[in-house]
């Protein structure tokens, strides 16, 4: 797009309101609209009057009226998935009143199902330096057609629909930190600069595990004030290397709300400096990461005011070593022990000791009366403690259910230490399994008002929300249609796919077929089986644990990256146990996993970073690599073992039927949505 500029001063509108209305073909306003093009026609470009026509006609030309005059007008195209300005022009006298804004932002408002507006402008037309203003952000550039090949620059204002480059922070399965990247920082690691020593290390690879670097479209901006071109384009190259907060503009608010709040924590800061701030508060961020000396003076203020931690990179360094060290989840800590749950009959007075919460006032009588009331109820309600070998208590709940309600009274862990984290997390898990006993599924309520920090940390990685009632999990059972989930069907252009392993994640045990949830069967010895998710397996060996609390909620099986079929996350995993075991004379599939995450690397790196969530040893990992000393990991959760293992000529059968075949896979291997739903409605006790 060629504009003329939509800046300027404010020009007197004697208090006549604009109006944004549909420009008829043929009528008098569509005759001003030419009229206005013709003035301005060196900026804007030759287009037919045809064109002017069309667009008109499919009602994507839309004009800014004061009155009875024309004050500026738009004119675009819809192609695939976004809108791409082709005019946007202002009458000269009317520029700087926010005629343009308004334009620009009625036809957002129209087409939000769209990823965003783009557009093109030459970098030496004056217009270039008001799209900042309207929320456009600077993304590429490419050559003009004129005779001089002068650059456009691709200025594209966002929906914020999110895409596989984008990052939210509240739906990484991980638990990560949204870390955003000053300006300043990402040169630092897209140039390694002399002064760039302590930025450098923020790629190294044990912090991914805890941290996403995240910019915002502010570094799009920063960037484009570079005239190096081939800088510029250097820049810009890089930036696909993080991931990027979504961070929309539009009529109704978002991040740039937030930047007064900024100017006034950090007064003495850059303007583009409070821009980037608003911008990562928006995105969900927690951590600024700048070598800039006036926003980190500033810090304190900053924190008070909006909870954004700024940070210089040596620091957010040791922020994140000090976290580690005190690591929450760790599940190899049930391996180490052995735990159990039985009825807290017997056990009433130790109950009280070990989880009476004083830290959040909680009164002893509180809990005795709950646990007495349940124990004098014993078909109503079902007191249990989770001990370890030696009998002490390491956990313990009181529920009820109805038909469609699991409710927990009490949730608690002993402490607040890895194993306590860990035992938590199981407690959170078990309760929506129990809830998917039901025969369509039900709910979980969690009512205790004194749960532990462990607790409720455990129930927000189990997917529960907080709501009026408690905790609340939802949990649905079967195989669904896309078409039947109304949260799919009312998906306007975003990831289906990416929603759809959400949902089956904090609705388990639910599936969902046509949204594009890819499914891979991973081949997998007896040995690794027993000790990752097969406890029916464990128990015929003198390893055996106890089929629920034995069982880690995430897990990590590596393997070599070879013959990997392009699997990636989010995916289902079909585990196909091959060779023969005892009351089993060959292969077959046991168990369904969600695949959280893919990576791949040095077998020691991958090792320290997966080390918490695996039962492999250092040495058993470089062998999976093998020659190469590259391993892939694949992290996984929400594992089903499934209630009738399917043989190998079952599989066949089943394929068969369905018009395929199905080979004994040596890696991994893709199947169809049709034969994984078969496969699972034969086998899951949870799809009837």
């Amino acid at each position: 797009m060629k504009a003329g500029n939509p800046g300027g001063e404010r020009s007197a509108d004697d208090g006549v309101p604009v109006a944004i209305v549909d420009v008829e073909a043929g009528g008098a306003v569509f005759d001003s609209v030419l009229a206005l093009w013709r003035l301005h026609r060196k900026w804007l470009g030759f287009l037919p009057t045809q064109g002017f026509t069309d667009r008109a006609e499919k009602g994507t030309l839309l004009a800014a009226v004061r009155g009875s005059s024309l004050v500026g007008y738009v004119l675009y195209d819809l192609p695939r998935d976004r809108v791409k300005v082709i005019h946007l022009c202002v009458a000269e006298a009317q520029r700087g009143a926010g005629i343009a804004r308004a334009l620009i932002d009625e036809m957002s408002s129209r087409h939000r199902d769209r990823r965003g507006i783009q557009l093109a402008c030459r970098r030496d037309y004056p217009a270039n330096a008001a799209w900042p203003h309207l929320g456009f952000v600077p993304r590429q550039e490419r050559p003009g057609r004129s005779d001089a090949g002068l650059p456009l620059t691709i200025w594209f204002r966002d929906h914020g629909h999110r895409d596989l480059f984008t990052f939210a922070p509240e739906t990484d399965s991980g638990d990560r930190l949204a870390v955003v990247l000053d300006h300043n920082v990402v040169i630092d690691l897209l140039s390694e600069r002399d002064q760039s020593s302590e930025s450098v290390h923020l790629k190294d690879p044990w912090l991914t595990e805890y941290i996403v670097l995240c910019i915002t479209d502010e570094v799009d901006q920063e960037i484009n004030k570079c005239e190096d071109v081939a800088l510029r384009e250097r820049m810009r190259a890089g930036l696909p290397q993080f991931r990027r907060l979504s961070t929309p503009s539009g009529v109704d608010g978002g991040w740039e709300e937030l930047v007064p709040v900024f100017e006034a924590s950090a007064p003495r800061a850059d303007p583009a400096d409070h821009r980037h701030l608003a911008r990562a508060k928006a995105g969900g961020a927690s951590y600024f990461v700048s070598r800039d000396g006036r926003l980190n003076e500033a810090r304190e203020q900053i924190l008070a005011t909006t909870s954004v931690q700024v940070m210089r990179p040596e620091e957010l360094i040791a922020h994140i070593d000090r976290l580690r060290a005190q690591e929450r989840y760790e599940p190899t800590v049930l391996h180490a022990r052995s735990v159990s749950i039985r009825s807290a009959a017997g056990a009433e007075i130790e109950f009280v000791r070990r989880f009476l919460n004083y830290a959040e006032g909680e009164r002893r009588s509180e809990l005795e009366a709950a646990l007495r009331k349940a124990l004098a109820s014993p078909t109503k309600y079902e007191p249990l403690v989770v001990v370890d070998a030696t009998g002490t208590l390491i956990g313990g709940l009181v529920r009820s259910r109805d038909e469609e309600t699991v409710e927990v009274q009490v949730i608690r862990v002993g402490g607040s230490d890895r194993l306590s984290y860990a035992i938590a997390r199981q407690l959170a898990y078990l309760q929506r399994e129990e809830a998917a006993r039901s025969p369509r599924g039900g709910r979980v309520v969690v009512r205790d008002q004194h749960a532990s920090d462990p607790v409720r940390y455990a129930l927000e990685l189990e997917g529960y929300r907080f709501t009026s009632e408690g905790w609340v999990s939802e949990v649905r059972r079967g195989v669904l249609a896309a078409e039947d989930v109304p949260e799919l069907t009312a998906l306007e252009g975003g990831d289906a796919s990416a929603l759809a392993a959400a949902l089956e994640r904090t609705r388990w045990p639910m599936k969902i077929t046509g949204a594009g949830v890819p499914t891979f069967v991973i081949p997998i010895r007896p040995p690794w089986a027993e000790q990752l998710f097969d406890s029916t397996l464990a128990a015929q060996t003198l390893f055996g644990r106890e089929p629920r609390l034995g069982l880690s909620r995430e897990h990590v099986y590596y393997r070599s990256p070879l013959n990997a079929n392009r699997i990636a996350a989010p995916a289902r995993l079909l585990w196909y146990v091959s060779g023969q075991t005892t009351g089993q004379a060959e292969g077959s599939i046991r168990a369904v996993s969600q695949l959280a995450e893919v990576v791949v690397g040095r077998s020691q790196t991958v090792h320290q970073r997966f080390a918490r969530l695996g039962v492999f040893d250092v040495h058993q990992v470089r062998r999976a690599a093998g020659s190469s000393g590259r391993v892939m990991a694949l992290r996984f959760t929400d594992t089903e073992l499934l209630e009738k293992p399917i043989r190998l000529t079952e599989i066949h059968s089943i394929a068969q039927s369905e018009g395929g075949r199905f080979v004994a896979p040596l890696s991994p291997r893709q199947i169809d949505e049709t034969l994984f739903a078969r496969v699972y409605r034969e086998a899951s006790a949870y799809a009837p």
